[in-house]
């Protein structure tokens, strides 16, 4: 799954205005891809940024996957956290289908 959901995802967040860092876990079925803005940068605008970026790459990201949640973390000083979840149920079940 991080080749083909969250490196996708975190290469087309590098494309985006006033990005700090993208980066993302991988655990069983679950990728936490996160995005830090510098704190100048409008939290409306980031999250329109980041939803357009997903948009953008949609048909490219496998279509089994649950829609994309944008969780917003303000409680760090000196960047904002867009944290993008997403979860895959039972990838090797439906494979085995």
């Amino acid at each position: 799954m991080a080749s083909n959901v969250a490196v996708p995802v975190e290469e087309e967040l590098y494309t985006l205005d006033e990005i700090r860092r993208a980066y993302s876990t991988t655990i069983d079925e679950v990728s936490v891809i996160k995005a830090e803005f510098e704190y100048s940068k409008d939290i409306d605008t980031a999250v329109s940024d980041v939803t357009n970026a997903i948009t953008k790459i949609k048909s490219k990201l496998p279509q089994d996957i649950k829609e994309l949640q944008i969780i917003i973390d303000k409680d760090k000083l000196d960047s904002y956290h867009l944290s993008l979840a997403q979860v895959i149920a039972n990838i090797k079940k439906n494979d085995s289908d």
